[in-house]
């Protein structure tokens, strides 16, 4: 036998001599495109996207409760406004509380007539919300009345309603109006 040798191994027409089995080349597993998402991942995903949807939906405020609030410290501002034209003027100023609906009027020549200040403008409460109790100065005067602003502060109680919630204005004798409510 013919043939070349190359280190301790003798070649012969691409063969080699000395080897106890022959080298085959491995098997490489054919690995497929995945197309799509498997089960579980999809129901992590949902899990994921759920959470983060209650724990947004928790962090907005109530739209209507935000509204009902704006509505009270509106109501607020007013009254306030009508003590300090009251006090700064010297002229009796009232504030004039009917169902669902409150303005300011002025005292000239002799009876009340509506305030023409922009900030007197009559002011409606929030759906749904209505007075409960107004009471001056002791006297419980219902869900209507008058609140009287002068160069002494009145001392009276507001009170509204809606469904299980309630709001009130306290006009204190320092002549504060401070107001308490839902947050």
């Amino acid at each position: 036998m013919s043939g070349v040798a190359i280190g301790s191994r003798r070649v012969c027409g691409g063969c080699a001599y000395g080897l106890s089995t022959l080298r085959q080349r491995p098997r490489v597993a054919v690995a497929y495109k995945q197309r799509g998402f498997t089960l579980l991942e999809i129901l992590v995903a949902l899990v994921i996207i759920s959470v983060l949807a209650s724990s947004v939906s928790l962090a907005l405020p109530n739209s209507e409760a935000a509204e009902r609030r704006a509505s009270a410290v509106a109501w607020q501002q007013q009254a306030q406004w009508a003590a300090r034209q009251a006090y700064a003027r010297g002229e009796d100023w009232a504030w004039e509380i009917r169902p669902g609906e409150a303005r300011l009027l002025k005292w000239q020549d002799g009876h009340w007539l509506p305030a023409e200040e922009r900030q007197a403008a009559p002011l409606a409460l929030s759906p749904g919300v209505s007075v409960s109790r107004l009471e001056v100065d002791g006297q419980v005067l219902g869900d209507q009345g008058r609140i009287v602003f002068g160069t002494v502060p009145p001392i009276f109680r507001l009170q509204w309603q809606a469904g299980s919630q309630q709001w009130q204005l306290l006009g204190q004798a320092n002549g504060q109006i401070s107001f308490d409510g839902p947050r």
